[in-house]
């Protein structure tokens, strides 16, 4: 888990310098942002409210066609059921993605990647990874501001797990 925090703070530098190297061109652009998640299906018999941030970079291929990578961490908190406190489900998403810009100020985004998944149970840490999708629709109100709506579900062995997802981002 280590290595993967620390492999994702050195992409989000190295992506900051990047974004601030290509200035006024936008031809890179790089967000922080902050998600909740509201649990669907089964997670949400086990897990209440996701909250996270993430990191994504954007660059532009075409007029209205931008290719991203993007990662963050989410955390769901377990519910308690029957006097049982569920254990808390920790997710890294690793996506990359094409944004389509219909225009100056909505977006159809659509990601695929991995997510790296951990709960811990009586003092011992479960981990696992699995394939992940990310339909997403969003809004560009200003130039520095980014609000997205996405379904996300990572899948595994024919079980899925999903939420519906919001992310309100500060673009530089």
């Amino acid at each position: 888990m280590k290595k993967v925090i620390f492999t994702l703070a050195i992409a989000t530098l190295g992506l900051t310098a990047v974004a601030q190297d290509k200035g006024s061109d936008k031809q890179l652009k790089f967000s922080v942002g902050v998600e909740a998640g509201l649990p669907l299906g089964d997670l949400k018999e086990t897990s209440s409210l996701g909250i996270g941030g993430s990191v994504m970079g954007e660059y532009a291929a075409a007029e209205s066609l931008g290719l991203t990578l993007s990662a963050g961490y989410l955390t769901f908190s377990g519910k308690t059921i029957e006097d049982e406190k569920m254990p808390a489900l920790n997710l890294i998403p690793v996506l990359v993605g094409a944004k389509y810009h219909f225009n100056d100020k909505f977006y159809g985004h659509a990601q695929l990647g991995m997510s790296f998944a951990s709960v811990k149970v009586l003092g011992v840490s479960a981990s696992t990874s699995a394939f992940t999708y990310a339909p997403t629709i969003g809004v560009t109100p200003s130039e520095n501001i980014d609000i997205s709506l996405k379904y996300q579900a990572y899948t595994k062995g024919g079980s899925s797990t999903s939420f519906l997802g919001l992310r309100v981002a500060y673009v530089f």
